[in-house]
């Protein structure tokens, strides 16, 4: 490990992906120092990794096998892309909702539909929740966790982690499953 005094120096113009993690600290007298070395342009650390060898999976839709436990964001061209959701923008309304269960009319997909998917739900004023989906009937989203604070209040939510939900250009899904 690291030890105060120590020096963690990036050579100019290269770039280096994953994460920098120090664990360890310096001292007031001797702290540990991140910087560069060498001419050129600062050094990048990119916490992303690139993804390669991509096929077309249905249609305009394209698919490729990453080496990593969750993607959760991606980038094309130095653009961050949207995860797949519905609806594609706006929010959803509850009609009544609390305990592990939410209803709402905005909903009218067929029964199952949203099994396993995930809720963002604004439960309240001040909090978002991300509730996976256990079962769905009717306009009904049974989660796998009670909801806190929800009571009847129409906050709004909106649905993620379906690929049928892939329907616009720059909208992406992660299959923890492939």
């Amino acid at each position: 490990g690291l030890q105060p005094g120590d020096r963690v120096l990036f050579l100019r113009g290269g770039t280096w992906r994953g994460e920098l993690i120090l664990g360890s600290s310096g001292t007031a007298g001797q702290p540990i120092t991140v910087g560069a070395y060498g001419s050129g342009a600062k050094p990048v650390i990119k916490g992303s990794m690139p993804v390669s060898n991509w096929t077309v999976h249905q249609g305009s839709i394209w698919k490729s096998p990453v080496a990593v436990g969750s993607v959760r964001q991606v980038y094309v061209g130095g653009q961050r892309m949207t995860p797949a959701r519905y609806p594609n923008s706006g929010w959803l309304r509850n009609n009544q909702g609390g305990g592990s269960q939410l209803q709402s009319n905005d909903l009218s997909q067929p029964n199952g539909y949203w099994n396993g998917a995930v809720c963002v739900l604004r439960s309240s004023n001040w909090s978002f929740d991300t509730l996976r989906v256990a079962g769905y009937n009717g306009g009904t989203l049974q989660f796998t966790s009670p909801v806190t604070y929800l009571e009847n209040n129409p906050w709004g939510f909106y649905m993620r982690g379906k690929l049928s939900e892939v329907d616009s250009p720059g909208e992406w899904y992660f299959d923890a499953a492939d």
